[in-house]
C-alpha cells in the first residue's frame, strides 16, 4: 500500500488499519503512539531502517536488568517529506506481530478475554464472504461459457434432449398465457424457451456459452437469446413475470448472488423455478468426474448446495422472494448402449474440463466403470434422474 502523502517509512504498519476501520477509527488516528512498541521484521535492513546501534555498554546492561524494552529504532524521514503526525497507541492488551505484509492481533498470555462482537484497534476484521478453497480458482461466466460451447451440437441433440420430461412438467406447472414474459436463465441450446414459446410466451433465453446461443438462434429462433453471466444479468428490475434457472446456478460464480439476481429480475407477483439435480445416480456420476477436472471448473458446494432444501429456500427468501415451494421430479433416462451413454455426457461443462485436464481416456474409463452396473441385459443402459425444483414467488 502507497504510504500517505508526508507520510515515513514507519507508518508502514498504518496501511493495515483501513481493514478494521469502524466508529472507533476516528479516536483512534487521534491518539498518539500506536505501534509504538511493535516490533518490527528483521528482514527490513538498513535500505528500510537506519538503527541507532551502540555497542554494549554499562546503560544497556542496566536497562536491561529493569527489565525495558530497548530505545525504537530512528526511521528518517522520505527526502524532501515531513515527518509526518504521530502514530496512536495500541490497546494494552494487543501486541502486533508483523507477518510478511500484515499485522496480526494477538492477544498476550493472561489478557482479560475481548469482545470480538466489534472489531478492536489493530485486529483485521474476518471477510465472512466464500471465497475459494486454497489452490482454486473462482469460477467465472467466461470459463463455464468456453466449456459448455466446446460441442454446442452435440449437447443440443444427445444431452439436453434427455431432459425434456422435466421442461415439459415444469412448463405445465407453470401454465404461462400468451404474451407472459419470460426468461430461461442458463438456457442452453435452447430448449426450454422453444417449448415456452411455442406455449404463448414471450420468451428470452440468457447463457453465457456462445456456442450454444449460435446454435439456439439457428434452429430455435422462436425465443430471442443473448450471451450474458448469470451473476450480472443486462435487465431492468422486474422484467418478467417468470424467470427459469434449470441445472444453470449452481455453475454461477456466486450461486447465491445468482438467486439474488434471479429475484431482482422477477415482477412483483411474478414467479421463478430453480432446479438442480439431487439424485444419487447424479451425485456417484460427480463424484467420479469432478476430480478429474481443474477445482475452478465444476461446482464448489462449500458456497451453497442448491440440494439442500433448507439452506436453498433461506437463500430464496433472502433473495427477496414471499414463499418458496419445494418438489422433486423424477424420471429415468435409457441409452442404447454403454457408449450412447458415455456420448451423451461429453458434452457437458464438467466432463469437458476433465477431459481437458485428466484425458480423455481417463474420463472415458471412469463413466464406463459408472454405467457398466447400470447397463441391463439386453444392452441397454438406465440411469435414474432426480431434480429438486423451488417454485419461488414475490410478493404483489
Amino acid at each position: 500500500m502507497a504510504l500517505p502523502a508526508g507520510g515515513r517509512r514507519g507508518e508502514r504498519f498504518a496501511g493495515h488499519l483501513p481493514q478494521c476501520a469502524g466508529p472507533w477509527w476516528p479516536a483512534v488516528r487521534r491518539t498518539p503512539g500506536l505501534f509504538k512498541n511493535a516490533r518490527r521484521p528483521r528482514s527490513y535492513g538498513s535500505e528500510h531502517v537506519q538503527h541507532d546501534a551502540p555497542a554494549l555498554g554499562a546503560a544497556t546492561s542496566a536497562r536491561r536488568a529493569a527489565d525495558l524494552r530497548p530505545r525504537r529504532p530512528i526511521v528518517p524521514p522520505r527526502s524532501g517529506r515531513s515527518p509526518g503526525p504521530a502514530l496512536p497507541e495500541a490497546p494494552p492488551d494487543t501486541r502486533l506481530t508483523p507477518s510478511g505484509d500484515h499485522a496480526r492481533a494477538q492477544l498476550r498470555p493472561g489478557a482479560a478475554a475481548t469482545d470480538h462482537s466489534r472489531p478492536c484497534p489493530g485486529r483485521r476484521v474476518r471477510d465472512r464472504r466464500p471465497r475459494p478453497a486454497h489452490g482454486r480458482r473462482p469460477m467465472s461466466a467466461p470459463i463455464q461459457g468456453e466449456l459448455w460451447s466446446s460441442d454446442p451440437q452435440a449437447w443440443a441433440e444427445v444431452a439436453e434432449g434427455r431432459s425434456r420430461p422435466l421442461y415439459e412438467r415444469v412448463l405445465r406447472s407453470l401454465h404461462p398465457r400468451p404474451g407472459t414474459r419470460l426468461l430461461d436463465a442458463g438456457c442452453g441450446s435452447g430448449l426450454f424457451a422453444e417449448l415456452a414459446a411455442q406455449a404463448g410466451a414471450d420468451v428470452t433465453g440468457l447463457d453465457a456459452a456462445p456456442g450454444l446461443i449460435e446454435y439456439a438462434r439457428r434452429v430455435r429462433p422462436a425465443a430471442h437469446y443473448i450471451v450474458g453471466d448469470l451473476g450480472q444479468m443486462p435487465f431492468e428490475d422486474g422484467a418478467f413475470d417468470i424467470v427459469t434457472a434449470f441445472n444453470s446456478a449452481l455453475y454461477a460464480a456466486d450461486p447465491r448472488h445468482a438467486l439474488a439476481e434471479i429475484a431482482r429480475v422477477t415482477a412483483p407477483s411474478g414467479r421463478a423455478v430453480v432446479t438442480v439435480g439431487a439424485g444419487p445416480d447424479q451425485a456417484e456420476s460427480a463424484a467420479l468426474i469432478n476430480p478429474l477436472a481443474p477445482r475452478g471448473d465444476v461446482p464448489d458446494l462449500g458456497t451453497l448446495d442448491l440440494a439442500d432444501p433448507d439452506a436453498t429456500r433461506g437463500a430464496l427468501l433472502e433473495a427477496g422472494y414471499a414463499s418458496v415451494a419445494t418438489a422433486d421430479i423424477s424420471f429415468d433416462v435409457v441409452f442404447e448402449d454403454e457408449d450412447d451413454a458415455v456420448a451423451a455426457q461429453l458434452p457437458a461443462g464438467p466432463v469437458t474440463a476433465a477431459v481437458r485436464h485428466s484425458g480423455r481416456a481417463t474420463v472415458e474409463s471412469a463413466l464406463r466403470s459408472f454405467f457398466a452396473p447400470r447397463t441391463r441385459t439386453d444392452g441397454t443402459v438406465r440411469m435414474g434422474l432426480l431434480f429438486r425444483c423451488y417454485l419461488a414467488e414475490r410478493a404483489p
